[in-house]
């Protein structure tokens, strides 16, 4: 933060949590699970900036510092290749090929008087929304799947 209020420039805080790890943990046992969590961070490692800085938090969160951001609209084209790279690796776990999903959240550091802990709560809050988003629109293709397969069998 220092560095960006002396340099004028803005950072975001990227917050990154895996979806369903909970069930790899489950069916492959906790050390598949660390197993995965280091294969993602190789992953994640390679799809920031140089300048950037990934950390596990813990559990299945990521947090990401990304540093010399101009605008909005890069974080959004940032976050959205991180996704991508995560979401369309394959992981081998216990000699299974897995795929997993990310929520991603974000907050940008705009202005003095903003503390790092709302940052980050801003991030988590931002995460955890999209989490729930994502939740929403699996019920409703379920729910598009459910009437569609009726309508096939008349009922």
């Amino acid at each position: 933060m220092r560095n960006a209020k002396y340099s004028r420039t803005q950072f975001a805080v990227i917050n990154l949590d895996l979806d369903g790890f909970k069930r790899i943990n489950d069916e492959y046992g906790h050390s598949s699970g660390d197993l995965l969590l280091k294969q993602v961070a190789r992953v994640l490692r390679g799809a920031v900036r140089a300048t950037d800085v990934v950390a596990r938090v813990g559990g299945d969160e990521f947090l990401i510092i990304a540093s010399r951001i101009a605008q909005e609209s890069e974080v959004t084209k940032l976050v959205e290749g991180i996704q991508h790279k995560v979401e369309s690796e394959n992981y081998l776990v216990r000699g299974a090929m897995v795929k997993t999903q990310v929520s991603i959240g974000f907050s940008m550091y705009k202005d003095k008087q903003t503390t790092f802990d709302n940052l980050l709560s801003s991030a988590d809050i931002n995460m955890y929304k999209n989490k729930a988003l994502k939740r929403k629109l699996k019920g409703l293709r379920q729910e598009e799947k459910d009437a569609v397969n009726a309508l096939e069998n008349h009922d």
